[in-house]
């Protein structure tokens, strides 16, 4: 009847008597008061990543090569799947500590890294689209691509050069 009365809960009462220390006063409310956590990312841990992202093939990007200098991953699509190989190829005899968690991953990566996994739609030239698109390319049309590959980064190695 009392409860119904002031419109309250059982939880209510009881957890106001034990907050209750014999004094006119409640103890202050506690929600939201943690400790944060230390970073537990170690450099052990970052360095296993840094190995493991660089055990990818990373690539440029074509034509907007000027404006990013991110580099894309051409096998693999997605942050999720990169945590989920880096589980498999973690070695504990080399490394002792691992990223335990996608969140950990993510964030070692993202702050080591200028890394994107899809890339850009206007990023191959016709030579680069038409040589994707076959699925069985003959001899003369690889070597030719390998043309194409050894003139594109000697044009960017020129480029650069002469940006120095």
């Amino acid at each position: 009847m009392f409860l119904n009365t002031i419109s309250a809960g059982e939880r209510i009462v009881t957890t106001s008597w034990k907050k209750y220390d014999g004094e006119m006063t409640v103890s202050d409310d506690k929600r939201g008061k943690y400790i944060h956590k230390a970073n537990v990312m170690d450099e052990e841990m970052i360095r296993s990543v840094c190995d493991h992202v660089k055990s990818f093939s990373l690539v440029e990007s074509h034509y907007i090569r000027k404006d990013s200098k991110k580099l894309y991953l051409e096998d693999v699509k997605s942050a999720s799947r990169m945590f989920n190989l880096y589980s498999e190829w973690f070695d504990s005899d080399k490394y002792r500590n691992k990223a335990s968690t996608k969140r950990q991953y993510r964030d070692i990566l993202n702050a080591n890294f200028n890394i994107g996994f899809h890339k850009p739609k206007k990023d191959l030239c016709d030579v680069c689209h038409v040589y994707c698109n076959k699925e069985i390319p003959t001899e003369e049309e690889k070597s030719a691509f390998l043309k194409h590959q050894s003139a594109k980064k000697s044009c960017s190695c020129t480029k650069t050069a002469g940006q120095k």
